[in-house]
């Protein structure tokens, strides 16, 4: 049909109203694919069926019998795998698509931030980092959750809890219109002059802003972002500038605050009491290591509007705060669901009691490094229907908290236990009836066995449960991994490092767990049988098996056909792989981005060729110890791994220091020496085997000294 571009006005309005480009299309493709014996009596037929089904429902393959249209899935959005014969394996999914996206985008900005820099005066380019900055960022709707992950100092993540999503109810500015900067990724190159002219141009629109670690932004910086009065997330975390005036004028233009981050400030006194005078609607507080402000400054958060609203209160390290400052706390903020204390051994039992007088709605804990809390602290909690409890490195809880938790909480569903030395089977048992319980971490609770874990894994819990940490848990054995693959049916990560009485047959087992994503098994006796049962999971993302000293690359090479979906692999330390491992690796699993081969002194710069040449998503490679590798390693690693952000090269005597300043400048972060490998690893810089030397206690080693001392003194 020739083109109705140039016909009459009218005419093109005809065709559009009775659809009939559509009809004619679906008309014609049937008698193409049909080939009926007598087209005029089915072109009959079709359009008395399109009458009666309306032109709403018509499609290009209407008039096809179903058995010949062409089945696409969703997800191609494509007709290339019909036009080149690719089966549903070879189809790009969902994660390879964002995987290319983010590339893409990324090497797009590079592309004109560079071409930028070229046309501008050199004495300008200090101006254009946070400008580019700014152009990456992109407006959306702010949904907020997890926000915890926010506030944590590190930039992994090491503790996050599901909250309330926070709808914007408080600027007045549309949803999509919504801007969000983060500068703590330039925060070394971030001056007052950058930050004042991007928010001069966008403070009507900024919302969310991370300043985190801007040591060198000073008074003029904070006087611009209280002209941000839309803003209603600001992270001020170790900004060396920052003190209580620069808190003074953030008050006085920014009452719309629901998130703020103060970590690692000088903050005093005063500035508690401007929280509690203009911020009436904050939520979100982080205080962790401000060692400035005292008992009375808390005191402050009740007065005047008070901070009525706060849900999230982390005081890690805040050494300062005594069992009045807690009380204070409880008065005013009596909402608090979530509170994390770290690093704080002056925090005891009555801290804990004075604040859950009046928070008796806290839902999360996280108790780091406070090793006088005690079952006492567990009995006060109890009260409050937890739902998250993270307590690490504490020598005075006992079974009875577990009691008390399994009596008092029948909500819980994350039970992070970890380094607590008196907890026993009894625990376990105590928490079976629990129906909720999705992850369990009692790494390093030496005292759990095969006979604790059945009676869980036995319990309401066991068919849900996602995440489990037995790390040198040295009693656990094969029994305990075959009672796992019989109940646990949803469990994805799994941990069973330096579990020394672990083998292959408990491995096996596994083999059949279509659930499984990630294990690590590093420490462990087993070998290339183990790797070989794993492979059939088929959906396995992450792999740990350093110091298994049994596994070859015969294991590697069975392990990589079954799992193409690999992006973390750990083989550190295993002496006896060499360059077919990471041939393996990388013919077999493309989406490899974290790779340590780390101690395995065969490997030679043919492996890392293998690795550049494939395995283009690579972010972290560690090849510390391979004393065979030469500069020729970074140079294809600077050809073939343009993803590459950490490298790390210790002991690695053929490697120059020329060539790692040539090629080091993409990487955010490198370590290198050019030292001899230390003789714990077990060889020279050679390569050659070393007489067997004492290594530092490490795993199992470890715990089952702490268990026998233990043992010893109650005897």
């Amino acid at each position: 049909m020739s083109s109705l571009r140039n016909a009459d006005p009218t005419l093109r309005v005809y065709f559009k109203h009775h659809r009939l480009l559509d009809v004619y299309e679906t008309l014609l493709c049937g008698v193409f694919i049909m080939c009926p014996e007598d087209p005029l009596k089915f072109l009959e037929e079709k359009i008395r069926e399109i009458m009666e089904k309306g032109l709403d429902g018509i499609l290009w393959d209407t008039c096809i019998d179903s058995s010949l249209r062409p089945k696409l899935k969703r997800i191609s959005e494509t007709y290339l795998h019909i036009l080149f014969g690719l089966n549903d394996e070879q189809l790009m999914t969902e994660e390879l698509c964002g995987k290319a996206w983010n590339f893409y985008s990324k090497n797009l900005k590079k592309l004109y931030f560079h071409t930028c820099i070229c046309k501008i005066p050199h004495e300008l380019h200090h101006d254009i980092v946070g400008l580019y900055f700014c152009c990456v960022i992109f407006f959306q709707s702010l949904v907020k959750g997890d926000q915890e992950e926010y506030f944590d100092k590190q930039d992994d993540v090491q503790y996050s809890s599901t909250s309330e999503t926070v709808k914007d109810e408080i600027s007045n500015i549309p949803e999509r219109a919504i801007l969000q900067i983060d500068f703590s990724s330039v925060k070394h190159k971030m001056q007052d002059k950058t930050l004042i002219n991007i928010l001069k141009k966008w403070r009507t629109y900024v919302v969310r802003l991370n300043l985190r670690g801007c040591s060198s932004l000073h008074w003029p910086s904070f006087k611009s972002i209280s002209e941000c009065k839309n803003l209603q997330d600001l992270n001020v975390s170790e900004c060396q500038g920052l003190n209580d005036e620069s808190m003074r004028l953030i008050s006085e233009g920014c009452p719309a605050l629901l998130y703020l981050n103060l970590s690692y400030t000088d903050i005093t006194n005063g500035t508690l009491r401007l929280l509690s005078r203009s911020f009436s609607n904050l939520q979100y507080l982080s205080l962790a290591y401000c060692r400035k402000f005292t008992d009375k400054g808390l005191q402050y958060l009740g007065s005047g509007k008070g901070c009525h609203k706060l849900i999230y209160l982390d005081l890690s390290g805040c050494i300062q705060i005594s069992v009045d400052g807690f009380r204070y706390i409880a008065n005013s903020c009596s909402g608090i669901k979530h509170l994390v204390i770290n690093d704080m051994p002056t925090l005891t039992d009555k801290c804990i009691q004075a604040l859950v007088e009046k928070c008796q709605q806290i839902m999360s804990v996280v108790f780091l490094d406070s090793p006088h809390l005690s079952d006492v602290a567990f009995k006060a909690l109890a009260e409050c229907k937890l739902v998250k409890v993270r307590i690490e490195g504490n020598n005075r809880i006992t079974d009875l908290s577990f009691k008390l938790m399994s009596k008092s909480c029948p909500q819980i569903k994350h039970i992070y236990m970890a380094d607590c030395q008196k907890i026993t089977d009894v625990s376990l048992k105590s928490i079976s009836p629990l129906k909720y319980i999705l992850v369990l971490n009692l790494a390093d609770c030496v005292r759990i066995s095969d006979a604790g874990l059945r009676s869980f894994l036995e319990g309401s819990s066991g068919t849900k449960l996602r995440e489990l940490n037995l790390t040198n848990c040295i009693h656990v054995t094969d029994a305990s991994l075959m009672k796992i693959a019989q109940r646990c049916h949803n469990l994805a990560y799994l941990n069973m490092r330096y579990c020394e009485s672990v083998t292959d047959a408990g491995i096996e087992a596994l083999g059949n767990m279509t659930s499984l994503i990630s294990i690590d098994i590093s420490g462990t006796t087993v070998s290339d049988m183990s790797l070989a049962a794993l492979g059939h999971t088929r959906r396995m993302k992450e792999l740990s098996v350093s110091e298994c000293r049994k596994i070859t690359d015969m294991g590697i090479q069975k392990f990589c056909q079954g799992a193409k979906d690999l992006e973390y692999c750990d083989v550190s330390y295993c002496f006896q792989l060499t360059n077919e491992t990471v041939k393996a690796l990388a013919f077999n699993c493309h989406q490899l981005t974290s790779l340590n081969i780390a101690g395995c002194h065969k490997m030679t710069d043919l492996c890392v060729q293998y690795l550049s040449g494939v395995c283009h998503y690579l972010h972290f490679l560690d090849i510390s110890g391979c004393v065979h590798l030469t500069d020729k390693t970074l140079k294809y690693l600077w050809k073939g791994c343009t993803q590459l952000r950490i490298l790390k090269m210790l002991y690695c005597r053929n490697i120059t220091k020329q060539a790692v300043l040539k090629y080091s400048a993409k990487l955010e972060k490198q370590e290198y020496n050019d030292a001899d490998p230390p003789a714990w690893l077990g060889y020279d810089s050679g390569g050659g085997v070393l007489p067997l030397t004492k290594k530092p206690k490490t795993g199992p080693e470890k715990a089952k000294a702490l268990y026998q001392n233990e043992n010893k003194e109650a005897a």
